[in-house]
């Protein structure tokens, strides 16, 4: 059977699939459908479909809201943009691993290819990687999208020390192709995970329109310049010509360090309006510093997180905060031992910082249970930090969100500790009602603690800020 012709412009149809197209949920269900409605339903909803792409040997509940095509083979054939668009790309039993399929259409389909902007490969095992890596489809594939907006690559093996495949088992045609693809004016966004041995000279060539760059597990490493190497004054301009660079996340690459140095391995981030950093090094905590002095007059919104378990050199403490003179939204994680050092930092601001959220994740594994116990019940600690915050520093303030980490104490341990009366009665109540969960005795229990550090922040709630105090085990 046909398409049926509707009578309706292509116009009017354009605006409907462009409208299912920013739905949050079942958006390509939904397109999928709409494209069984008509031809000229089938031609809005295509250049949807295809819009983002995904090779990927993860499960299909795994998958984000991508066009996905297995990285393993199937049986089946796609002859048609309508056939590929609506067949599900997932195989439970692999054999002949091969992903031509995708390969072969899109150089039959070139109008498909030309709308693909996001294009992502996503493997976690390791004989994959290493074939995928070594043969042709990959290059093959992306040297069939121009119009490529967003590239990631993802080895997700091990988010620390297990297998990595490195820049050298890259064939010669797809690093070619990747240098090619990183210096092109349509690229906005590249996400690199789990990558070792990646020249770090590649970035200093990257496009004037990337916006967003991320890493994560990767080691860059640098090669000293050969005496006949770009002139000083031509890498100057280059490195000059990164100030559009408008979000970077850094995940446990302590190499980066190598992009945020003097001439010729800087690049510039003062432009930057988002920084997301994961320290795993003194190298990662010495870049940031770097990138925050490039990015004073333009970063917006801040986050250094994961640092439980980490020395105190690895906190990113500010002398003066009110420097970052854009500065929206901080998000800082550290132990319950260092939060006097944190209200000194809020306290040693010099002037009137432009903050309107604050985000704060207060670890406590690793401590003393008893001493913690003393410090996270300290109501006067928590008093302190409400005052710091409802200062003339923080004019702007408007959401304080504390996470609070750590394991609820024993039955014993939390009779001493002065709650309120009837909580308490009600919580009691609760645990009645599911004395079979435990889940929901400590849930009871955690919420005692968050309540009562949440009523230490008066000034702030007087002030119209929005205070919550939640619990993360």
């Amino acid at each position: 059977m046909g398409f049926i012709k509707t009578p309706f412009p292509q116009e009017l149809i354009d605006i409907v699939a462009d409208n299912i197209h920013t739905l949050e949920d079942s958006r390509l269900e939904t397109l999928r459908a709409f494209s069984l409605a008509s031809r000229a339903c089938h031609a809005a909803a295509r250049k949807h479909i295809f819009r983002s792409l995904k090779v990927s040997d993860l499960a299909p509940d795994d998958i984000d809201d991508s066009t996905c095509f297995p990285l393993l083979s199937t049986t089946q054939q796609f002859s048609s943009p309508y056939h590929f668009a609506n067949a599900r790309y997932y195989v439970e039993e692999h054999e002949n691993p091969d992903i031509t399929h995708l390969h072969q259409f899109l150089l039959s389909h070139p109008r498909v290819a030309f709308g693909v902007h996001n294009f992502t490969f996503s493997s976690s095992s390791d004989t994959e990687s290493l074939r995928m890596l070594g043969e042709q489809d990959l290059p093959n594939i992306l040297n069939l999208l121009p119009n490529l907006r967003h590239l990631s690559l993802n080895f997700k093996q091990s988010p620390w020390t297990w297998f990595k495949p490195k820049w050298g088992l890259f064939n010669t045609e797809l690093q070619e192709t990747f240098k090619r693809i990183v210096t092109e004016s349509n690229l906005q966004s590249l996400q690199l995970h789990g990558l070792r041995e990646l020249p770090a000279e590649i970035f200093y060539q990257l496009t004037p329109s990337l916006e967003d760059l991320s890493l994560a597990c990767v080691e860059l490493i640098k090669h000293e310049p050969a005496s006949d190497s770009t002139p000083a004054s031509e890498m100057l301009q280059i490195s000059s010509r990164h100030g559009t660079l408008k979000s970077l996340h850094i995940s446990c690459s302590p190499s980066v360090i190598h992009l945020t140095g003097d001439l010729p391995a800087a690049l510039n981030f003062s432009g930057l309006r988002k920084l997301d950093v994961i320290p795993a090094s003194l190298d990662e905590v010495n870049a940031t510093w770097r990138i925050l002095h490039s990015a004073t007059d333009s970063l917006e919104e801040l986050t250094y997180d994961k640092t439980f378990f980490l020395p105190p050199e690895y906190y990113l403490l500010f002398s003066d905060i009110s420097l970052l003179t854009r500065l929206r939204t901080f998000k800082l994680s550290f132990k319950l031992e260092f939060l006097p050092i944190f209200m000194k930092m809020l306290r040693d601001a010099s002037a009137p910082t432009k903050i309107t959220e604050v985000e704060i994740y207060v670890g406590w594994r690793l401590e003393s249970e008893h001493a913690v116990k003393a410090d996270i019940m300290n109501m006067e600690r928590w008093q302190e930090l409400d005052r710091e915050l409802s200062g003339e520093q923080y004019p702007k303030l408007k959401e304080v969100d504390m996470c609070l980490m750590g394991f609820p104490w024993d039955d014993d341990e939390w009779d001493s500790i002065i709650i309120d009366t009837e909580i308490e009665m009600d919580i009691s109540e609760t645990n009645e009602e599911v004395s079979d969960s435990l889940g929901s005795f400590y849930s009871g229990r955690t919420t005692l603690l968050t309540r009562k550090v949440e009523g230490s922040y008066v000034k702030l709630k007087k002030k119209g800020v929005k205070v919550r105090v939640r619990y993360h085990d």
